[in-house]
């Protein structure tokens, strides 16, 4: 007997669990709440950037809805330039300069190179706060250097 009722109440039980689920399913539900509410977010509309509020690696702009949107860069996207101390532009666009260097427009750092692979000039040429790093070609005239230690002054490597 005890077997009879166990295993009565293990169907009603699970008649229990799954005749609920499917009477719910049965209901008719109008078309209107049977599809998910969709949220229009409104697109970012920027009246312009507040370059007040820029960093080396960031801008804000000004909503038209007053909000602000922060865009964030994981490289540098500006440098402050030294005699203005605002920050500005980055620009690595390389041009040809009187010297006939090619060198990048606007940044924190110089960079710039040689149009000639042989030459007395350096071939890279590098400079930030006041200081430049030179590399120049080992080779006069085309010929291979003769092998020779570093030569070592302050703050200059030659060889």
């Amino acid at each position: 007997m005890k077997r009879f009722i166990s295993k009565l109440v293990v169907i009603a039980l699970v008649c229990n669990i799954f005749l609920p689920l499917q009477a719910a399913s049965a209901i008719d539900v109008p078309q209107e709440e049977k599809t998910a509410e969709k949220v229009n977010f409104p697109a970012f509309q920027s009246e312009g950037e507040i370059k007040e509020k820029r960093t080396a690696y960031s801008k804000v702009y000004q909503q038209k809805n007053g909000a602000h949107k922060l865009e964030i860069s994981a490289d540098p996207i500006h440098y402050k330039d030294q005699k203005t101390k605002k920050w500005e532009e980055i620009d690595n666009t390389l041009k040809r300069n009187k010297a006939g260097r090619y060198q990048n427009e606007k940044n924190a750092f110089g960079a710039s190179f040689s149009s000639k692979m042989i030459t007395a000039e350096p071939l890279v040429s590098l400079q930030y706060e006041g200081k430049t790093v030179d590399i120049t070609s080992m080779t006069k005239n085309g010929e291979k250097p003769a092998n020779r230690a570093a030569v070592i002054e302050e703050n200059q490597v030659t060889i």
